[in-house]
């Protein structure tokens, strides 16, 4: 996995859970850029070509370059939104939406990457009427229907909400694809961000 590329990491500011993946890869020696989208373009830059091999050319942060043709893996973890602030409401909405196409679109769309989780799938399956029909179609027998749900929406990745009655049976809730799970590690004693930075990293037994 030498000569992969970058992990790219998506997300905004304040996300300690997502530092928590970085610190992981960063002690495997996996290249990582984290940005967020909402800094477009005041400190992200974004060369972008299609070519007949997919989307090539570089996004570059103040202090990281990442080859669009060479990403391993992009966390795509709640991001803020562009803004504009400098442009009157007419003209701001419009640069919003360009920059959601641009960029995002270019994001949307890198060669050979993993995404956790596609952006696109993760607005599929945040209707959560859809997640209830999805849960109640997959019968939520566990563990069969938890990877069946995520294939129904096309996730890599899925933080599953369920109450469990006084009888033992478990009631699904709602399947959140950018959702909280590290808090769960002390209590459950389970590698979370070990084997969050093993799916981003793209390692294989």
């Amino acid at each position: 996995m030498t000569d992969m590329g970058p992990v790219l990491v998506v997300t905004n500011l304040d996300n300690p859970m997502t530092d928590l993946v970085i610190d992981e890869l960063h002690g495997r020696g996996v290249p990582v850029v984290r940005f967020d989208s909402g800094d477009f373009p005041a400190t992200l830059s974004l060369a972008a070509t299609v070519t007949s091999n997919g989307i090539g050319g570089t996004l570059s942060t103040p202090t990281r370059t990442a080859d669009l043709s060479r990403v391993r893996s992009l966390y795509y973890r709640r991001p803020s939104g562009f803004a504009f602030p400098h442009l009157d409401g007419q003209t701001a909405r419009f640069a919003v939406t360009q920059a959601r196409y641009g960029l995002g679109g270019v994001m949307a769309s890198l060669p050979g990457c993993l995404y956790v989780n596609h952006p696109h799938r993760i607005g599929d399956a945040e209707f959560k009427p859809s997640g209830l029909a999805a849960a109640a179609a997959c019968g939520f027998r566990l563990p069969e229907a938890l990877r069946a749900y995520l294939d129904h929406f096309r996730l890599v990745f899925g933080a599953f909400d369920f109450a469990v009655d006084r009888q033992g049976q478990w009631w699904f809730l709602e399947c959140n694809p950018s959702g909280q799970w590290a808090w769960l590690e002390p209590e459950t004693r389970l590698p979370m961000v070990v084997a969050m930075a093993d799916l981003l990293e793209r390692k294989t037994a």
